[in-house]
């Protein structure tokens, strides 16, 4: 017993060298990057949608990545367009409040 968990603490110190622990916070600093570009680009297409003098009938299909969308399931399909039509919805706030920010 007192040599598994010597044997486990060892391999923790390794891998605390090794930089294990700085590879990980750097993917994952990567991958909300990543997001957030992704956040924006939707946001982009927000407030083209927003600022268009047309009749937008389906806002959420501008949003949709279709290939992604064909490749779940139905309950996936379903979870995305939820998500979809509130990351929208989170989207127009956003638009509306930086707009009334610059037009006070």
């Amino acid at each position: 017993m007192k040599d598994d968990i010597q044997s486990v603490a060892k391999m923790a110190k390794a891998r605390i060298k090794c930089g294990y622990w700085s590879q990980v916070k750097n993917e994952k600093l990567s991958i909300v990057k990543e997001i957030e570009q992704i956040d924006n680009e939707m946001y982009e297409v927000v407030a083209s949608i927003m600022q268009s003098d047309e009749v937008v009938i389906n806002p959420l299909a501008k949003l949709m990545d279709i290939e992604y969308y064909n490749s779940l399931t139905e309950d996936g399909k379903n979870r995305y367009i939820l998500e979809l039509a509130n990351k929208y919805v989170k989207l127009c706030q956003e638009y509306e409040r930086r707009n009334k920010s610059i037009a006070v």
